[in-house]
């Protein structure tokens, strides 16, 4: 029971922020050109848009060494890159 609301909370973060920052602040104006970009990254890639987002308003738009590495860590978030592939196997087996 705690995996399936740890796993909504964690698919849902992300999004709930984005819908505050949208709503209640300033926060995406002036970042992207049209509408459909943070649509498309609400979908599909939150975090990114989130990271995209805040390089924007911290750093001015300037992507340095860090800003890449850490939007290559919000990309494999978003995408699952880091989940596990063992699969287990049958009993009897090695």
């Amino acid at each position: 029971m705690w995996a399936i609301i740890g796993f909504i909370i964690a698919i849902g973060a992300p999004r709930l922020v984005s819908v505050y920052l949208y709503f209640f602040s300033g926060w995406f104006a002036g970042v992207f050109q049209t509408k459909g970009w943070p649509i498309l990254g609400f979908i599909f890639l939150p975090r990114t848009m989130l990271w995209y987002s805040a390089v924007a308003h911290w750093w001015g738009g300037h992507w340095g060494l860090w800003q890449y590495v850490l939007l290559a860590v919000a990309i494999m978030a978003d995408l699952g890159v880091g989940k596990s592939t063992y699969k287990r196997k049958p009993y009897g087996y090695l």
